[in-house]
């Protein structure tokens, strides 16, 4: 009875601490990987803005203000370079070509970090969000609407600014001083594009029970702009919010989130970067995540098949014992049987 005991104790004991291993160590491992894909997704997503805003700006270094055919022309490098926005105004904010619905509206430069830089003879670049009213003054209520972002259709909207890669050209006259600004964008808002590809460039593609194993989402403040993020039909989680932990953490106190959190429907391990504009505010989110199911089956799988080979190991453990007390018992059986005769 006792060496069952012992047995059955030292099995259990085995067995816990195998299984505690095998779960913080898979989970852990898996969040490592997610912590450093977080850091890669920065990099690529700067590298990414960076090489859009130096083909942008050499492509508008190229204009020639006293064309009569500025207008044109700027239509189709906008065009050219997928721009949602390009515009043209002095150093004052005049406007002088481009979107804007109304030319006798002003811009604002010195409430754009990224004009201002412009401003002083130095091309800038940066992530920028653009309030309702600025959407609308630059590009009209057509890109306006367009860059909307509601929460599923046919429900409120949640949110009517749009986050942008913006890109501001000085352009010089003949004596070397800025004449003017050629300035414009790619809006974030619903760019399912780019966070496809920056998610391809970090994650394999693949479904595991229909959702994607890694996924990418730009966020606007607390709301999810662009994301390969899914709901339950399927639909891109666009204009759903993130958890007041995250927001807390990430958007005000600018610190980066490094766990598991719950992504729409699902478990991911994930982790949140703040994402600021030129000016050091912070504007919206960088997320990455893996989705934890797959994890989860394998660590079930691992301890089922450790759990098994121990319990196996403590049932051969038993029957070698009992097999060697026989061993020992059956001799002095005999001289006890010996001793009473």
């Amino acid at each position: 009875g006792a060496l069952l005991v012992v047995v059955l104790l030292t099995t259990l004991v085995t067995g816990a601490i195998g299984v505690s291993f095998i779960r913080q160590n898979l989970l852990r491992e898996a969040q490592t990987r997610v912590n450093h894909d977080l850091g890669t997704l920065q990099i690529l997503y700067r590298e990414r803005l960076a090489t859009t805003a130096e083909r942008v700006g050499a492509a508008m270094r190229g204009i020639d203000l006293d064309s009569p055919s500025l207008a044109a022309e700027l239509q189709q490098l906008r065009q050219k370079l997928g721009l949602n926005l390009l515009n043209l105004c002095s150093v004052e904010g005049k406007s002088l070509a481009g979107q804007y619905p109304d030319p006798a509206v002003r811009v604002r430069i010195d409430q754009d970090p990224v004009l201002a830089i412009a401003r002083q003879g130095t091309p800038s670049w940066g992530s920028l969000r653009l309030d309702a009213d600025r959407l609308a003054t630059e590009g009209g209520t057509a890109l306006q609407e367009s860059l909307r972002i509601s929460a599923q259709p046919g429900t409120p909207v949640v949110e009517t600014d749009a986050l942008f890669w913006w890109i501001a050209q000085p352009l010089f006259d003949d004596q070397g001083r800025v004449q003017a600004l050629m300035y414009g964008g790619i809006a974030l808002n619903h760019n399912s594009g780019l966070v496809d590809e920056l998610r391809s460039r970090l994650f394999v593609e693949d479904l595991y029970a229909g959702r994607p194993l890694g996924t990418v989402t730009l966020f606007l403040d607390g709301v999810r702009v662009a994301t390969n993020v899914r709901r339950e039909d399927g639909s891109r989680a666009v204009g759903t919010m993130v958890s007041p932990q995250v927001r807390e953490l990430v958007l005000k106190e600018g610190q980066i989130w490094q766990d598991r959190a719950w992504v729409v429907n699902a478990w991911y391990l994930a982790a949140y970067a703040p994402l600021r504009s030129p000016d050091g505010r912070i504007i919206g989110m960088l997320y990455l995540g893996l989705l934890e199911q797959p994890y989860a089956d394998l660590t079930r799988r691992l301890v089922l098949s450790y759990m098994g080979t121990v319990a196996l190991v403590g049932v051969v453990a038993i029957l070698l014992g009992l097999l060697l007390l026989g061993y020992i018992v059956r001799p002095l059986s005999a001289l006890d049987q010996a001793a009473i005769k």
